[in-house]
């Protein structure tokens, strides 16, 4: 989703306030001395009033990232001179180039140039305009002059760091290792080492012993850059939608075509199991790492503080509560998640944070890195061949005891050792833990050279969480694998058989995901245009939001008394005392509403409150005539449909009549002092 403009609208107060007396803000001004609020309120009511000046607030998605105004110069007035900041916590992203290239298309029919003056030490500044083709055209000790001729929009890409391939590679691979894992277990292919020792069985588990590192290779990566980059409401929501996306589309597909029974899943439970993904955890892995993300600008901030000797000691300390223990004690540990929750992904983070920040000298080399990967994996299932032979030895030597007649505890033991056999493969376990930083290490020292199979899978890369999305789904997670035969026996074509299913689902994956990306790029450019439809008229539409709220409370309380509780009256009787109940339940939410959201009235005490309310009130109380008077003509005089009038006809009559009240008389704003410092 791209910045855009919008309207400076009278809320922004604080906003420009803040961003007014920034000390990077002061330093650059002409006028560095801080501002007072009083005074800035003066100013900025006066700005809003001018014919001569245009104010914007450039947008990210919801959040203001950024102000730029232009007012008209003295010399000519088909010139603005322009003045613009960036709040601090969105600096150096490239915004400010992005805002006055949009100002430019804002302002090309009024203004036939821009002009922007600079401090000679404001390095920034000087780049910004230069980059946007500003040419100076005068220059002395105190300020630069830049000059542009407006002759259509400058079209500035949004600055993106680029991705480093070999990270993206990495991405890919633990991708198709995600996939091989759901190939062996949802296929049926496992089974317990202490029962099955055929070679088959032995070779899918060490196959899926070296596949295991995935999950935490995946959270690694974004741990590992995520230190360094900044939380954007902007990109949780966008991966949000992507779950949601997925979550309901793929269901409407399968109940539609019949691949799922409808009777099953058409209830209310499935649907808001559907509709509510992260919240009830349809993707154990989505709902985790959205929260990670959440998470990650305070860890970040948190570990950046640290010293190298504080973050390891923190590391440690975690790694010793959560992966050792159930790596070292053979019994369940009740706080134990298995490495499938939020818990361990923040670990993961703060894990890759450190290599990131610090690095592990013992894994420099990428020889070590291999060994301690191949290592860590290898010893997974010769520790279920050991932990299964150990069970098996106890339970004959209890049969052997029993049937002689002695005494033998077999619990613990057994209990034991089975626990093993099902805690080895588990993410946190300190084996995969320990494969998984030996091959993320191998990745992070590599330096591959360019090549085309390089530059496929990093453009492929970034489309890989909807593979998961898509396969993983409630609906598809076992029916795939039997779509493919999987758990049919093919012998030496196994091996064929498993990396063409993976390639399929992968190959099938990601050309979905390039599609779902193809519509949400275009839904952004939608958003933005409603956004800016939004902002333009923006005390309309949020009168319209809330008075549609009030309709609804109205509506529901309506209901309740004339349908309920006067349902035994008179019809004249039942419909006024209904309605009247109604009016007051929906005058007490639309002022409150009203006065925080839509007018946002900033008179205190209660005195001045109560004048207020009162206002409101007694504004309400000649709509509520009116109200009553047109229900008592349509459907007691006239006979019209009592739905009808209520829900459509009355209603559009009172929401405008409320909004022309409300505006004139009861929010109606103090005359604006004049006040011309531009200072701020």
């Amino acid at each position: 989703m791209s910045y855009y403009l919008r309207k400076t609208l009278e809320t922004d107060c604080k906003l420009f306030y803040r961003w007014a007396n920034d000390p990077a803000v002061r330093s650059a001004s002409f006028s560095t001395e801080q501002i007072g609020w009083e005074e800035h309120q003066k100013w900025f009511a006066w700005m809003l009033e001018k014919d001569s000046i245009d104010s914007f607030v450039c947008m990210d998605f919801l959040l203001p990232v950024g102000q730029v105004r232009v007012g008209q110069a003295q010399s000519d007035p088909k010139k603005g001179v322009i003045s613009y900041s960036v709040g601090e916590e969105y600096r150096g992203r490239g915004i400010a180039k992005q805002m006055l290239a949009k100002l430019e298309g804002e302002l090309s029919e009024k203004y036939t140039a821009l002009i922007a003056e600079v401090k000679p030490e404001n390095a920034a500044s000087r780049k910004v305009f230069e980059d946007l083709g500003y040419t100076k055209v005068s220059e002395d000790e105190t300020k630069l002059v830049f000059e542009k001729v407006l002759d259509g929009p400058t079209v500035v890409m949004q600055s993106k760091k680029p991705r480093e391939a070999k990270f993206e590679v990495l991405r890919v691979v633990a991708m198709l290792m995600v996939i091989m894992l759901h190939y062996l277990d949802k296929g049926g292919l496992l089974h317990r080492l202490d029962g099955d020792h055929s070679g088959s069985n032995l070779a899918f588990w060490f196959l899926e012993a070296f596949c295991l590192v995935s999950v935490n290779l995946y959270v690694m990566i974004s741990g590992y850059f995520l230190v360094d980059s900044r939380f954007t409401l902007r990109r949780l929501v966008k991966l949000w939608c992507e779950v949601f996306f997925y979550s309901v589309l793929v269901a409407a597909i399968c109940l539609i075509t019949g691949i799922a029974d409808r009777g099953t899943y058409l209830n209310f439970y499935n649907l808001q199991y559907f509709f509510l993904p992260v919240v009830n955890n349809h993707y154990w892995f989505a709902s985790a790492y959205l929260l990670m993300y959440l998470f990650s600008p305070f860890l970040g901030a948190a570990v950046k503080k640290m010293s190298k000797q504080q973050h390891m000691t923190l590391l440690i300390a975690i790694l010793c509560l959560i992966s050792l223990p159930k790596s070292l004690v053979p019994a369940e540990l009740a706080m134990d998640d298995h490495g499938v929750s939020i818990l361990w992904f923040l670990c993961l983070y703060i894990l890759a944070a450190y290599i990131r920040l610090h690095g592990i000298p013992f894994l420099a080399n990428g020889k070590k890195c291999l060994l301690c990967y191949v290592i860590s994996v290898v010893l997974i299932p010769v520790g279920m061949l050991v932990a299964g032979g150990l069970r098996h030895m106890v339970v004959e030597s209890a049969a052997e005891a029993t049937a002689k007649g002695e005494p033998f505890r077999l619990g613990f033991l057994d209990q034991g050792f089975a626990y093993l056999l099902t805690t080895l493969d588990d993410y946190n376990h300190i084996l995969v833990l320990c494969a998984s930083v030996g091959l993320f290490c191998f990745f992070v020292n590599r330096k591959p050279k360019k090549n085309l199979v390089m530059d496929v899978l990093a453009r492929i890369a970034p489309y890989t969480f909807g593979v998961y999305l898509l396969h993983e789904h409630l609906l598809l997670r076992y029916a795939w694998p039997e779509w493919l035969g999987v758990n049919k026996a093919y012998g030496p074509a196994r091996i064929l058989h498993m990396l063409l299913s993976v390639l399929i689902i992968f190959i099938v994956g990601i050309l979905v995901d390039a599609l779902r990306s193809l519509f949400f790029d275009q839904m952004e450019k939608l958003i933005d245009w409603a956004m800016g439809i939004y902002f333009a008229k923006k005390e309309v539409w949020d009168y319209l939001i809330v008075g549609f709220l009030t309709t609804v409370v109205a509506w529901v309380t309506y209901a309740i008394f004339a349908k309920g509780v006067f349902a035994e009256m008179e019809e004249a009787v039942r419909v006024g005392l209904a309605n009247a109940v109604s009016w007051v339940f929906s005058v007490i939410f639309a002022y409150i509403t009203n006065r925080i959201f839509v007018f946002h009235s900033t008179k205190t005490g209660c005195r001045e409150v109560a004048k207020e309310f009162a206002a409101f009130v007694g504004a309400r109380l000649f709509s509520f005539g009116v109200d009553e008077g047109l229900m008592l003509l349509l459907v007691v005089v006239l006979h019209v449909n009592e739905i009808l009038a209520k829900y459509v006809i009355v209603s559009i009559v009172i929401i405008v009549l409320n909004y022309i009240l409300s505006k004139l008389l009861v929010f109606k704003k103090p005359a604006k002092e004049e006040q011309s410092d531009e200072k701020a």
